[in-house]
Parts: structure tokens; sequence; C-alpha cells
């Protein structure tokens, strides 16, 4: 909802960011309309808010304050379309509107030289759009949308996890409500890992710590337990029929991933040189539904996760429809790979 849409805007328009950024500011609130995010802007005289650049912004004279967006959605356009990276201005208007506003991209061709980083609370609509990699695939960083959870620190299990038991021992306390990644070590192809909030802490050293539900993967003494700094949680990509193509490790690769939706669209590779959609290491409540993968190593991607739901995964010419391994409680429904190698493959790192 346009939260300026019962009240009588400016008559004149502004066209790009910049330009409203160099508005000398007002001594009285005032509404404008920008043509770059197809949204209205308030000038609060005296504000302080943290300029972003998309959803804030300062003038460069006048009276002190910001420019307040006064919408839930903002809406941009490519750069030239698909000429030039859009990647850096779109991960800037990700970052800034995260929480806050739906990023909208206008229906059109997208170039993606840079990962596209989606942070916490994103929700994006790629209405359709054509979206062209040109990145060079190196060691699994070649992606037109990912992001993976960050930790700090790294204790270690001091004894062997129960399967169907919601308590680890560990060699460091941590406070109850600490998010916790819990993994194989070494990490190597096929590692499991999972991540888990601290409920309660017992004991002074090994500790006792109590988790939010059940152990399900066979974690072992040695093993590493992190606290997660951060994580792609509350993430909502809707494609309404979006196309991906060009060069990438990976279309999308989310890690530690929380609460994300990804939904109806379309991925083009060339011989098996891709993969699809990859929920990675330790997602958790997480769906993908309507992805449509062609020539690609894989589909969807399920790499040790939990509670995960993949809803029509269709493959064309695919290596391996769905490929699945470590993972648990997930659900799988209305999938298939046609003229490919496998449909589904399922797939045990570590003994059980």
């Amino acid at each position: 909802m346009d939260l300026l849409s019962s009240r009588t805007l400016d008559s004149s328009s502004i066209s790009t960011l910049a330009a409203l950024a160099a508005l000398p500011g007002p001594p009285q609130k005032v509404r404008q309309y920008l043509e770059e995010t197809d949204a209205p802007y308030e000038f609060v005289p005296g504000d302080v808010t943290a300029v972003d650049g998309w959803t804030v912004i300062a003038p460069t004279g006048g009276t002190a304050g910001r420019w307040l967006l006064r919408s839930d959605r903002i809406s941009i356009a490519s750069i030239d379309g698909g000429v030039s990276d859009d990647f850096v201005r779109l991960n800037a208007a990700m970052l800034a509107a995260a929480g806050k506003a739906i990023v909208s991209l206008r229906t059109g061709t997208w170039k993606s030289s840079t990962p596209g980083f989606t942070p916490a609370n994103t929700h994006l609509r790629l209405n359709g759009s054509t979206i062209t990699s040109d990145q060079v695939p190196g060691a699994d960083t070649a992606f037109i949308f990912h992001n993976e959870a960050t930790y700090a620190g790294a204790a270690l299990l001091t004894a062997n996890a129960t399967i169907g038991l919601n308590t680890i021992a560990c060699d460091t306390s941590f406070a109850p409500g600490t998010l916790l990644w819990v993994g194989q070590t070494p990490l190597v192809t096929n590692a499991s890992a999972m991540q888990y909030t601290v409920i309660s802490v017992a004991g002074g050293g090994p500790f006792v710590i109590t988790l939010d539900r059940p152990v399900m993967l066979p974690f072992l003494l040695g093993d590493l337990v992190r606290p997660i700094v951060q994580r792609p949680s509350n993430v909502i990509i809707e494609g309404d029929g979006a196309v991906f193509s060009g060069t990438v490790n990976r279309f999308m690769r989310f890690e530690g991933g929380y609460r994300m939706r990804v939904s109806d669209i379309e991925l083009r590779s060339t011989a098996g040189a891709a993969h699809g959609m990859s929920w990675d290491l330790a997602c958790l409540d997480c769906v993908s539904e309507r992805i449509y993968a062609y020539d690609s190593a894989t589909c969807t991607t399920l790499e040790s996760c939990e509670r995960v739901t993949i809803r029509e995964s269709n493959g064309e010419r695919c290596t391996i429809g769905v490929l699945i391994y470590d993972s648990v409680n997930f659900q799988i429904s209305e999938c298939s790979n046609n003229g490919g190698t496998a449909g589904i493959v399922l797939k045990i790192g570590r003994a059980h």
C-alpha cells in the first residue's frame, strides 16, 4: 500500500535518486514522486535516520533532514537493457529495502556480472524479467542469487550426538537464544550440517546444551559448533516466469537459509554446465516451487537440510532432477525430469 496514496504530492516529479539528493532541503514537509523508484518520498526537516541511498536520502544543501520513502515498494529498471552489470545497483537496493519495502524489477533484460546477494528480510519480485550472467565460474563462486550464513568462533562437540535427543555436549557454553550451526568436520563434499537454537545450558564444562528440536543427523565427537552471526532468513523471491541464463556455478544457492521461499523461475544452462536451485548446508523451513531447469546438472538440490519443501521442480534434459543428501523431514511433490539421466537421487554423506 502506498503510504501517501491519500495525500497530494507536489506537482513536479524528480527523475533520479541523485537529483532528489541535490534538491535543497526545504524548511517544511514536502512530498515528491521519484521516477527512478516509482515511489513517493517525503522530506522531514531535522530527521537523522541513517542514509541508505534508496529509502533514506539526505539533501546536499538547504535545511538538514531526510527524504524518506513513503511506500512499501520500490520499482527499478535495468541500467541499459542488459548491456551493463545491473547487480551492483540491485544489491544496494535490496540491502537498503530489506525489511522495509519490496524490490520490484521492471520487466526487461538484466545483466549479472556480480552475484546477487539477498539479505535477510528481502522481498524481491522479478516480474518475468530475463537475467543473463556473464560471470566467470570459479570454485563455487558464480551465482545469480545467493546468500550464506556467517559465523563467529568455533567450538567442538565433546561426545557423539544421539539421534532423536535434543541435547549435545560441547566444550563451550552459549546463551539461550543463540543460533548454532552444528556440522561435520572436515567440511568435505557431502558434509552434514544443521542449524539449531539454544534453549538452555547445564554443566560446567563439558556443557550440555538443550536445542530447539531433536538432532537427526550423526554428529560426532570433534564436530564443529559455530554461533551464527547472520543467516538468509525470511527471504522471498517471486520470479513470475523470470528466465535465468548464462555462466554460473549454480543459478541460486542459499546456505543456512531459514523461512525462505523461491518460486516461478526458469533456469537455462548449457549441456549441464550449471546447477539450478540449491538449498545448501543447514537450510531450515524453506520452500521452492515451480522451478524449471533446462540442460542443467541438477534442477533442485537439497544438501543437508531439514523441513524443506520442493514442489514442482521440473527438469528438461537435466543430469539429475532432484538431488538430496543428508536431509531430514523434507517434502517433495509433483517433480519431474524429462529426457534426463535420473529423476530423484538420494545420497548419504556420513553413515547413519
